[in-house]
């Protein structure tokens, strides 16, 4: 019989043919969150702390399928990052905090017991592990696009609608579909997201840069993702957003037009770098001929990680010659950008040629007439 109630398999689990009919389901319905393929760098992402963790990517390299993984590791309580999580534990004196120490009893959590039956304690100070009292349970997805703004939207938001933005179905991808208790609307482009835990409900709300400032106020989110470049009026919004819960603000950006903000804001004051052996090798040695580490650290007191991969570091596109795709753009730093996710000050094509001798003419010889 199905249960209408969010449960874990594993406590009923004694063999394989003692799975109950629900606990199957759940299963088939997590098979893309359990098959999850972690790379080096997805694993400094999920244990990097910093308030502001910017991912600057090649096209199409898996930013937008980490970070949307990672919110799913935060609603199940399994993120390396404590505090990240949805639900963690921290002792009174908050000398510890710690992911979910406890087990599940049907739909409900019990707290984890050790020895004679105690409750976990602090290590530093003894002190009882209690759980975190959130005051918002909101996720914040942001991008250019709602997940509903296509031309073909209908009331249950359409599968043409997911086209347009890279989150909604990303993170939907990930997220095991008994979870979802409420999906967006046209009129609504929230999805409430049932607690594994019991616990109240969690929101993930997508909205758009177009939107106006006064609609992005509102109570604390636990976490801000935008996806690609918005304005700095927006950018510089959503930080106080996250003050009261602690929060992060992430960034997945592909560098496609010339310096912007995000260069001078975020990129050059990080404290920290993560490239991938890819960028490391294939582009500041190649091109910059010029030795950087994989891992980074700065002088910088800003709490900011960048992350830096190229395309072919997606591990989906292994033994293909991506980069060989990718060369059909006549315009190198084009390619520089797109491939290893690099700013460039570019001019533009038109001035690719430029030659003094030719498109410099002497104003004297033809303009003497003129005073």
């Amino acid at each position: 019989m199905n249960s209408p109630e969010i449960r874990n398999p594993k406590s009923e689990i004694r063999n394989l043919e003692s799975i109950p009919e629900w606990g199957i389901k759940q299963l088939n319905d997590s098979k893309n969150y359990l098959s999850y393929q972690h790379t080096e760098q997805s694993r400094q992402f999920l244990n990097e702390p910093a308030m502001i963790l910017a991912l600057f990517y090649g096209n199409q390299a898996g930013k937008t399928a980490i970070v949307a993984y990672n919110y799913v590791d935060r609603i199940f309580g399994k993120h390396p990052i404590a505090k990240k999580n949805v639900l963690y534990f921290e002792c009174d004196n908050r000398s510890i905090q710690t992911e979910v120490p406890g087990i599940y009893e049907g739909h409900t959590f019990a707290p984890y017991k050790v020895n004679n039956g105690n409750m976990a304690r602090c290590p530093t100070c003894d002190a009882k592990l209690q759980p975190h009292i959130r005051n918002a349970r909101i996720f914040r997805f942001s991008s250019e696009n709602l997940p509903t703004q296509a031309e073909d939207t209908n009331e249950e938001g359409g599968s043409s609608a997911e086209v347009r933005n890279t989150q909604y179905p990303e993170f939907k991808k990930w997220l095991p579909s008994y979870l979802i208790k409420k999906d967006i609307v046209a009129r609504n482009a929230s999805m409430i997201v049932k607690c594994p835990f019991g616990g109240n409900d969690i929101i993930v709300e997508f909205t758009s840069y177009g939107q106006t400032k006064g609609s992005q106020k509102g109570v604390q989110r636990m976490s801000v993702w935008m996806d690609e470049e918005p304005s700095l009026g927006y950018f510089e919004e959503q930080l106080p957003r996250i003050i009261m819960e602690e929060g992060d603000l992430i960034i997945t950006f592909t560098p496609t037009e010339a310096i912007t903000y995000l260069y001078d804001m975020i990129f050059e004051r990080a404290k920290i770098y993560y490239r991938t052996k890819t960028m490391c090798k294939e582009y500041y040695k190649k091109v910059e001929k010029r030795d950087v580490a994989q891992i980074e650290r700065t002088q910088s007191n800003q709490d900011i990680a960048v992350f830096q991969a190229a395309t072919s570091d997606n591990p989906v596109y292994r033994n293909r010659d991506v980069k060989g795709i990718f060369g059909v753009y006549d315009d190198i730093d084009m390619f520089y950008m797109r491939f290893f996710g690099i700013f460039k000050a570019i001019s533009g094509r038109i001035f690719k040629c430029f030659d003094p001798s030719i498109h410099i003419i002497d104003e004297d010889k033809y303009f003497k007439e003129v005073a």
